[in-house]
């Protein structure tokens, strides 16, 4: 993300701000991302295609809250005492535009899943949703792994016009499909609204559904967006040096919205609220059962 290493001093209460958001940050994603990753191989209710797309996209968040934000907490630390480790950015760089890129990609494919739901139904359930998923993951890592490569070894400045105009593309792509969708939805609601017909009710049921799902989604990539807009307003103002106290803090803001996305799936979908639920009470369970064999083994 940041590879100019002559701006290697940062004030102490800044750093100690930076570190102490992403720490909070951290920790929230870590346990998030896991409880969505838990909840969805342990529910079958929960074992859909479309969620699949959610665990891809829990995985990139899981490796940004793990691993990036920890780096970057270090980072920060060292160069409050004026402290320049080459090495640990090359590494934060490599794997925070991985995750980064990863991210994107898949929301930009969920969109991409969404308006095929609503749209065109008949292509999204028949026209082969197996292989297309295995596609769309497959891209999602590949392109990152490349774009990485040649931010890292061929020019950070052309890679960073790159990544900003593919966001401003994938954002303007982003929107004209949930609007699309959001609209079509709505006028089908109001169709709907006259008829009383069992065959009419559980089509109402099963748009409503499809709305939940995709205003959640919508929720999800603007949360992306408004987090990440400060970040790319750097990458295209200096596309050559992104470092510094400014940029650290708009890192540290668009990083963090790893470890958000599962509060809007709370909210927002009954069954990941239910599924979160029963993952935390069977975990307490398990820990204070272990606790009492344990306590059991020790007096006996």
């Amino acid at each position: 993300m940041a590879d100019n290493s002559s701006i290697c001093e940062l004030p102490y209460s800044h750093s100690v701000g930076i570190a102490t958001v992403n720490a909070i940050f951290c920790i929230l994603g870590v346990v998030g991302n896991s409880l969505v990753l838990v909840a969805v191989f342990r529910t079958v209710e929960l074992r859909t295609l479309s969620n699949f797309y959610l665990v891809a996209l829990g995985i990139a968040d899981f490796l940004t809250s793990a691993i990036v934000q920890p780096l970057l907490i270090v980072m920060v630390i060292k160069e409050s005492r004026g402290e320049c480790d080459k090495t640990l950015e090359t590494v934060f760089r490599g794997l925070g535009n991985f995750s980064a890129a990863a991210s994107f990609l898949v929301l930009l494919f969920i969109t991409t899943e969404r308006f095929l739901a609503v749209m065109k139904p008949i292509v999204y359930k028949n026209f082969h949703p197996r292989r297309r998923f295995a596609i769309f993951i497959s891209i999602s890592v590949i392109v990152p792994l490349v774009y990485t490569i040649l931010r890292l070894a061929v020019s950070k400045k052309a890679t960073s016009y790159f990544s900003a105009a593919l966001f401003v593309l994938g954002y303007i792509y982003i929107v004209a499909c949930y609007l699309i969708i959001l609209l079509k939805l709505k006028r089908q609601s109001r169709k709907m609204e006259t008829s009383t017909s069992t065959t009419h009710e559980n089509k109402s049921s099963t748009r409503h559904a499809e709305k939940v799902v995709t205003s959640t989604m919508a929720l999800v990539v603007g949360l992306f967006t408004i987090m990440w807009i400060p970040f790319f307003y750097f990458r295209i103002s200096q596309p050559s040096t992104n470092s510094g106290l400014g940029y650290n803090w708009v890192r540290t803001t668009a990083i963090s919205n790893s470890a958000l996305n599962f509060i809007v799936y709370a909210f927002r979908m009954k069954r990941f609220r239910n599924a979160f639920k029963a993952t935390i009470s069977d975990g307490f369970h398990t820990m204070f059962q272990s606790r009492s064999i344990a306590s059991t083994a020790v007096n006996a």
